[in-house]
């Protein structure tokens, strides 16, 4: 996937998102994990671990690392 269609999905995932009106911090993870898997998918890499949870930046963008 090139990198602006990478792009433009996750933001419309992140418009669909917010227009629900409920939306909280939490429930954008599952956008970003997408972007993220398919950014590692892109370049050949094959396992994500996602730790959401740890310092205040952290916390509002989540701590991926990509092997």
């Amino acid at each position: 996937m090139r990198h602006s269609d990478l792009f433009r999905a996750y933001l419309r995932d992140l418009f669909t998102m917010a227009q629900q009106g409920d939306a909280r911090e939490e429930s954008y993870y599952p956008a970003r994990a997408t972007m993220v898997a398919e950014m590692a998918k892109g370049t050949g890499r094959r396992q994500i671990y996602s730790d959401p949870i740890g310092s205040r930046l952290n916390k509002i963008l989540g701590s991926y690392r990509v092997s």
